[in-house]
């Protein structure tokens, strides 16, 4: 009876997840920005707003009972075709950010954004059970309801904007590496919070994310920002320094972009900028600057090319020099500096071609003394160095 009761629900209010493509469109027509190619032929309509809400980077919950439809459109942005193809069925939309609301104009006028839907989430990767205490420990307000005869599908009421919350939190726990297989203890998904201030959190990951910062699986509620990606979480003090950086005032008014160096790394590109003593300029690095060549520069506006051209001036090839490294006594020591050498260069993009061991330098056939010496720019000579006083 219940299931029953709730599939009668879910027929008016249908919300779209699945990324299926109908006839005609495909992988290449993946950027919101370019223009697609639509042939669908008594197809159903949610396949079709699924397929075109991925193309618009949107959120797309019909609120009509589902119909088979006939289309075809040539050489249109994804948004054109989206808006002739509900032309062709009578239909129209709301927008609120990313949500689409799509329906009878008489539907329409009423408050759809107040209004619950029921909808159906199917989990991969996780169950039911774990994903369940997600929805309450962050507080989104919607209501959950687990069939037992399927752990892997879970019925979420909701309004759409809180829905669509919801399957974004799915889509960052979900994963393979959550996947809990036989014989192995339940996992319990972790994450860590973080609230920002100044900048919206949706803002601050794609400022992130540009210069580098491989954040992936995330999801944002209000001024909340909150992290389930493992690689994120391992180094979460650097990541939380990042964002904290980020979170200023001044940035909301400032232009920040990111800089690739190829010839220094991050923490060097970072201390040579500041010599130039551009006024309300400041740098934010991620994760081993000493390794890393990615900038993220705060700027005004007004100084954005006067320090893009000193950075790319700082970022120049230097001279090389030759060094030692480090030096190894006895009998194994040259084996001991040959794998040292080659763990650098797997270590380094520096090539092991520019790295030498000497020839005996004791002075006694029988006491063995050779040096691991380099040839390279000053700053890979450091890295050397710092990387072998670390083992």
């Amino acid at each position: 009876m219940i299931k029953k009761r709730l599939l009668g629900l879910v027929l008016s209010s249908v919300l779209l997840m699945l990324p299926i493509f109908p006839v005609g469109m495909g992988p290449a027509a993946s950027a919101a920005s370019k223009n697609i190619s639509l042939d669908v032929r008594n197809a159903d309509l949610r396949d079709v707003l699924s397929a075109l809400a991925i193309q618009t980077n949107t959120n797309i919950v019909l609120i009509e009972e589902p119909v088979r439809v006939t289309f075809s459109v040539e050489n249109v942005s994804p948004m054109r075709a989206l808006e002739l193809l509900l032309q062709s069925e009578g239909l129209s939309y709301i927008r609120d950010r990313n949500l689409l609301i799509v329906g009878s104009e008489e539907k329409l006028q009423q408050n759809y954004f107040a209004e619950e839907t029921l909808a159906r989430f199917d989990l991969v990767y996780i169950n039911t059970q774990q994903f369940q205490p997600l929805i309450t420990a962050l507080g989104l307000p919607v209501k959950s309801l687990i069939l037992d005869s399927n752990p892997y599908a879970i019925w979420v009421q909701g309004t759409p904007e809180d829905l669509v919350k919801v399957k974004e939190l799915l889509e960052a726990v979900d994963q393979f590496e959550n996947a809990v297989f036989q014989g192995e203890e339940e996992l319990i998904l972790s994450y860590k919070e973080l609230h920002t201030y100044s900048v919206e959190p949706t803002k601050l990951v794609e400022m992130a994310q540009r210069a580098g910062v491989p954040l992936a699986n995330y999801i944002t509620l209000g001024n909340r920002l909150l992290v389930f990606d493992r690689q994120i979480l391992a180094h979460w003090d650097d990541f939380q320094r990042v964002i904290t950086e980020l979170d200023t005032i001044e940035a909301r008014d400032n232009s920040i972009f990111p800089f690739k160096l190829k010839h220094v790394v991050a923490r060097d590109g970072a201390t040579r900028l500041a010599a130039f003593g551009f006024p309300g300029v400041k740098t934010v690095t991620y994760n081993f600057p000493e390794f890393s060549k990615q900038l993220i520069v705060v700027c005004p506006p007004e100084l954005e090319s006067q320090v893009y051209a000193a950075l790319a001036t700082i970022d120049t090839a230097p001279e090389k020099i030759s060094v030692p490294i480090m030096s190894s006594t006895g009998e194994y020591a040259r084996r001991e500096l040959q794998a040292i050498r080659k763990l650098l260069a797997e270590m380094t993009s520096i090539p092991i071609r520019s790295m030498h061991i000497s020839d005996n330098i004791s002075g006694n056939p029988n006491q063995y003394h050779y040096v691991l010496w380099a040839h390279e720019t000053p700053d890979n000579i450091r890295l050397l160095q710092e990387l072998v006083a670390s083992f």
